[in-house]
């Protein structure tokens, strides 16, 4: 079992290395520079124990964070097209918008994300699958 001071060491190592090689000019890798980050001070709760360390960890990228804001995304055309298939259809995958979009991998994906933050669906669960959590097309 490490000690608090080397999980705060392991966290330190890993925000500079994971922040300096996203760069500050591509928001997307800033995101999920600090996304891993949290999941890492989960970690360190779940198996460490050691809950100072993980307030350490999400301190330290709320600190990155906010000296180095990120640019708004912007919104996809397609968007509220996909939002609507999905909420439909009540399917979140990357591999259905692929297919009812004509659109790639990467860009699906990025829909997906966005509507994980917007709360239309879930995080994935253990065996990757997401959850539609709107019954409606949500309105804008």
């Amino acid at each position: 079992m490490k000690t608090s001071a080397e999980v705060g060491q392991l966290a330190e190592y890993l925000i500079s290395t994971y922040c300096t090689s996203a760069g500050v000019e591509n928001p997307d890798d800033v995101r999920k520079a600090c996304e891993l980050l949290i999941r890492k001070a989960a970690r360190c709760i779940e198996k460490y124990n050691d809950q100072p360390a993980a307030l350490a960890v999400l301190n330290r990228t709320i600190r990155y964070h906010q000296a180095n804001p990120m640019e708004p995304e912007p919104v996809d055309p397609l968007y509220r097209e996909a939002v609507e298939a999905v909420v439909k259809n009540q399917r979140a995958s990357v591999a259905f918008l692929q297919r009812f979009l004509g659109v790639g991998y990467n860009r699906a994906a990025r829909m997906i994300e966005a509507m994980e933050r917007d709360r239309i669906v879930s995080g994935m669960n253990s065996d990757g699958a997401r959850a539609v959590l709107m019954l409606e097309v949500p309105h804008a």
